[in-house]
């Protein structure tokens, strides 16, 4: 059977990505279904994606085994802890209510 795929160099520009990728125009079957090349499949070393619908485009990532887990330690050290963050807001709160106080006093 002759291999159906076209390769082609596309320029992609992504939030988190900007630069060239390349590209594979494949067929959609007549039940929807398209095929993930077998070099992109072994690189990714899954059997499950995610699809994401973006209205004017697809985002196909792989779906890892364990969805939950593989978000372990991803934004340690990211901004401030729960118990900070409450914290800050509280001081914020203050602030504000302490200037509201002010005013009503100056009148």
């Amino acid at each position: 059977m002759a291999d159906t795929r076209q390769r082609v160099s596309l320029p992609v520009v992504f939030a988190a990505y900007d630069g060239p990728a390349m590209g594979y125009v494949m067929k959609v079957s007549s039940n929807g279904r398209v095929s993930v090349p077998a070099e992109i499949r072994a690189r990714w070393q899954t059997d499950r994606v995610l699809v994401v619908d973006l209205w004017d485009r697809i985002a196909m990532r792989p779906y890892p085994e364990d969805p939950v887990g593989s978000l372990v330690g991803k934004y340690a050290g990211r901004g401030p802890s729960t118990d900070e963050a409450r914290r800050i807001e509280r001081l914020e709160s203050e602030r504000i209510e302490g200037r509201r106080t002010a005013s009503r006093r100056s009148r």
